[in-house]
């Protein structure tokens, strides 16, 4: 309603550049705000609606979401497969997340159980390699691509700034790093409220992809801030691993719940993010 606000704003002034707000204003308006859209766009043209979707439709870019499905579905695959391999390499991450107890790993949900595969994955270092290094195979050039930004994946906790449904495209500040990056997830992007904090891992496409996360309250930031850098003073093991095993435990503490779905688009298309 900002955008739409200072939109009005220049309307009133015979500014042309109303547009460009009014447009602005679509990618992050929620269904219920549709009709204000309709009616600033009905200022400007008499076919309001036919000229919202055409800009609709520009915004979405919808080749490159099925890039994003593709490329969700390749993560997945190697993963699945890398899995297939590993035998001691869970045992012993649950022993480094502290939730071994003899042969036993201690989890409290299925989502914390996602969580702790991608430590395995990830984390979990035999001779200086983690278990994609060493098992992770690619099938097709689309793996290939995905495995490479595996490979360079990295973890932070940021901060969510803004999410355009349109765009399927969320923006983050990273708070450890200094740094502002834009991330597509379909799922956070409806979901996404700005100032909650996410701890996640970001890898490196064409454009950014998320795997996994731990959602915070803004409230708690200091508390974090200050738990995590408490952890990592005492935890034992690289950098990488140490910041994920920290934000596991503060998770515990702190953490809201987060939802990972299904989405089925279509009889035979079903992708979990």
């Amino acid at each position: 309603m900002g955008y739409i606000g200072y939109g009005d704003v220049l309307y009133e002034l015979g500014d042309e550049k109303a547009e460009e707000l009014y447009t602005r204003a679509i990618e992050f308006a929620d269904e219920d705000e549709m009709d204000v859209i309709y009616e600033r766009f009905g200022l400007l043209y008499d076919n309001a609606e036919e000229k919202v979707r055409e800009v609709m439709n520009k915004i979405a870019d919808p080749k490159r979401i099925e890039k994003y499905k593709a490329y969700r579905k390749a993560i997945a695959d190697v993963c699945l497969r890398v899995l297939e391999d590993i035998s001691e390499e869970a045992i012993n991450s649950a022993k480094m997340l502290g939730i071994a107890r003899g042969k036993a790993v201690l989890l409290r949900d299925e989502d914390e159980a996602d969580i702790f595969w991608e430590f395995v994955l990830y984390e979990y270092r035999k001779d200086g390699k983690n278990p994609i290094e060493i098992y992770g195979k690619a099938e097709n050039d689309v793996e290939a691509e995905v495995l490479r930004g595996m490979l360079s994946s990295y973890t932070s906790l940021f901060r969510i700034i803004s999410a355009s449904k349109l765009k399927c495209e969320v923006e983050l500040e990273d708070l450890l790093n200094g740094e502002k990056i834009r991330v597509v997830n379909i799922n956070l992007s409806k979901t996404a409220k700005p100032g909650v904090l996410i701890f996640t891992r970001i890898i490196p496409l064409e454009f950014n992809v998320t795997q996994g996360g731990f959602l915070f309250d803004k409230r708690h930031e200091r508390q974090i801030i200050n738990k995590y850098g408490k952890l990592m003073k005492k935890l034992k093991y690289d950098e990488s691993a140490n910041r994920f095993i920290a934000f596991f435990k503060i998770n515990r503490m702190y953490g809201l719940n987060v939802e990972y779905r299904d989405v089925v688009e279509g009889e035979n298309e079903k992708e979990r993010y």
